[in-house]
């Protein structure tokens, strides 16, 4: 839920209780042969209790249970990465529509954790600068290696003759903050499945990219996004697209992902065993920098 846009919403005042085929006895196997019988997208919902995937769905890889972190008992939960880890910045402008920043931690064996994002509307580029930088500044995030930016942030304002990206990196300096651009590659036709394969996840690992629920806005867009009806390989763009574009930038700035599985180190809850033990278990030198890692 965008706490942004839904301010008094509070999520302990709601519960999701699934209800499968098998807690109800009065339900038959014709009943269950019904289910079995439609196609894949409402077979997984109806059957398997999968609300994830919809027919027309652009990204049916995704899966919040398994793209958005969670502790050992299936809680969503914020994972804190070391601030010497690497970082990328990848924007969407917007300013009547919103837009969408990202921060990503680029992890020791090649996959990416989506920590933070901004979703500015009606904000100018000088003031989304700076809360960049403050946001930046306040992690002390002091290896933020690029910000990857859609190169119609090139265009002159007419009000001042500087472009979108210059008056943002002048709002960003105020803010103490100095990075290096990259132009994003906007090639929609290799972008999304380059984003496919980072959402790719093999069983039983977690996927390349995985989404912090402190991000609400891409959780909910991601999914929510489908195929053009005239371009079918395309997004439909008229959809709120903003945080989709940004990773696509990001994805294409990046290697493509690795095609071995990517297997993390389990998130337990604090106050459970598993917690306790990680928080005594002396620190060795791990494949995957889990030693960089906390839980918020």
């Amino acid at each position: 839920m965008d706490l942004e846009q839904f301010p008094d919403y509070n999520p302990d005042e709601w519960r999701f209780i699934p209800s499968k085929l098998e807690d109800n006895p009065y339900l038959d196997q014709q009943y269950e042969r019904k289910l079995l019988s439609l196609p894949p997208e409402l077979r997984k919902a109806y059957r398997e209790g999968d609300w994830d995937i919809f027919p027309g769905q652009y990204f049916p890889e995704w899966r919040k249970k398994t793209h958005v972190t969670q502790d050992s008992l299936g809680n969503p939960v914020h994972v804190v990465y070391d601030a010497s880890l690497p970082r990328v910045l990848a924007m969407d402008w917007g300013y009547v529509k919103p837009g969408w920043i990202g921060w990503f931690v680029l992890l020791p064996d090649g996959g990416a954790y989506l920590e933070d994002e901004y979703v500015p509307t009606r904000v100018n580029a000088f003031k989304q600068g700076e809360e960049i930088a403050r946001r930046c500044v306040e992690r002390s995030l002091e290896r933020m290696r690029y910000l990857v930016y859609d190169y119609q942030m090139e265009t002159p304002q007419a009000e001042t003759g500087e472009t979108i990206i210059e008056t943002l990196m002048r709002g960003l300096k105020k803010g103490g903050v100095s990075l290096t651009t990259l132009k994003a590659d906007k090639n929609r036709e290799n972008g999304w499945p380059r984003m496919r394969a980072w959402l790719a996840a093999a069983p039983e690992t977690h996927p390349w990219l995985r989404v912090s629920p402190q991000c609400p806005y891409a959780i909910r867009t991601i999914p929510a996004m489908v195929s053009d009806e005239t371009k079918p390989e395309d997004l439909d763009s008229d959809g709120e697209d903003h945080a989709c574009d940004a990773i696509r930038y990001f994805c294409m700035s990046r290697p493509y992902p690795a095609q071995t599985a990517l297997t993390l180190p389990p998130v337990f809850a604090p106050g459970t065993m598993g917690h306790l033990r990680q928080s005594v278990r002396p620190k060795t030198k791990s494949r995957l920098g889990s030693e960089s890692v906390r839980v918020a």
